[in-house]
């Protein structure tokens, strides 16, 4: 079973101050938050019904991405592979790859080289 969550964990996941996490203990707004000493916990269960607990999910972008990395160093490995045989080692549609491949460069082409080149109203937004 999954432990509460302090009230300092909660804010740093949502971007918050500590203390408007605490604020909202006191005026209900996650219900079932109780007081431990001075710090509050939270179950995740008022989170969930506060719509918040989003704020713990994995990124789906960031996961997509990894995948499709991984995908691209499978596919090279394949390639290398095949090299002495003059054959893949497995039967694939080589063109259709080579255009969503091509289609992924091009995207990631328009994509900001630098993070510091984000505009600043895209940076300053949280994933919610």
């Amino acid at each position: 079973m999954a432990r509460d969550l302090t009230d300092t964990e909660v804010a740093l996941a949502l971007g918050k101050h500590p203390r408007t996490i605490q604020r909202w203990c006191q005026a209900g707004k996650l219900p079932g938050a109780y007081q431990a000493g001075r710090s509050w916990r939270i179950p995740r269960s008022a989170l969930r019904a506060a719509e918040l607990d989003r704020a713990f999910r994995p990124d789906e972008l960031e996961r997509e991405l990894r995948a499709a990395t991984l995908v691209c160093r499978t596919l090279r490995a394949e390639i290398e592979e095949g090299k002495p045989r003059r054959r893949a080692p497995i039967d694939r549609n080589w063109r259709r790859l080579a255009r969503e491949v091509e289609q992924l460069r091009e995207a990631l082409d328009r994509l900001p080289p630098k993070p510091s080149e984000v505009p600043s109203w895209l940076a300053d937004r949280s994933p919610r």
